[in-house]
């Protein structure tokens, strides 16, 4: 085993955030592989065609496995050691993972699944590709993704996602190239941690209060499944 490459997807123009994630990354003492983002008149495209040519880059290198960024990704506290405390887990149980997530949004409550605490990793599905983690069992099967869907929904609707709490890094806020507009994702994120320490700790993605689901008395009320009956003595 030994710890990712990282490449980084960054379009040619954005020199402020080549900048930034080299900033950002400092501190891991890894060397960074600059991806040239494509561009296209739609954006979903262009990410999806980058991120497959970051791929590609992998499966021709023979990467074993491969940390891809993107260049707003922004680091969340004590995240190098805490990616660097998963690598064991994620190294031995690669059959059972295809992709593993360093932050997620809109995550989907039904698919969430804790596969162990220590260190925390959850099997869920989510969105967002700004610190994805992929091995090579797996890069031929990006490889093929039609290139007409947004990547993350291709990953979240098609591939074994797993992600950990709290989330290992986040986006920036501001111009998002695909987009074309002004973003801000950080209520989102903050969301997604919730509903994962709430499974993570209390076994569940949602509170039902004090009570549980069906409240104080059970789901048949009160009373009972047949209400408040009563024996009728015989004279």
């Amino acid at each position: 085993m030994e710890f990712p490459q990282i490449l980084v997807i960054n379009l040619a123009e954005r020199t402020d955030r080549w900048a930034h994630i080299q900033q950002e990354f400092k501190s891991w003492d890894t060397p960074m592989h600059r991806i040239d983002a494509c561009k296209h008149t739609i954006g979903r495209i262009g990410c999806t065609q980058s991120h497959k040519k970051a791929v590609q880059y992998a499966k021709d290198h023979d990467l074993p496995w491969v940390l891809i960024l993107e260049d707003d990704c922004k680091l969340e506290a004590g995240a190098l050691k805490r990616f660097t405390d998963l690598l064991p887990s994620l190294w031995n149980q690669r059959s059972k993972w295809d992709i593993f997530l360093g932050g997620v949004i809109c995550i989907d409550k039904q698919k969430c699944r804790v596969i162990q605490k220590t260190p925390p990793l959850i099997q869920g599905g989510g969105y967002t590709t700004h610190f994805t983690f992929i091995h090579k069992d797996v890069y031929d099967k990006v490889l093929n993704m039609e290139v007409t869907y947004a990547i993350n929904v291709s990953y979240r609707d098609n591939l074994r996602l797993w992600v950990t709490y709290p989330h290992l890094a986040t986006q920036l806020s501001g111009k998002s190239d695909i987009l074309d507009k002004q973003v801000q994702y950080d209520n989102l994120f903050e969301k997604s941690n919730t509903i994962l320490r709430n499974l993570l700790y209390n076994g569940k993605t949602r509170k039902h209060g004090k009570h549980g689901k069906h409240g104080k008395h059970g789901k048949h009320g009160k009373h009972g499944k047949h209400g408040n009956t009563r024996k009728i003595k015989k004279h």
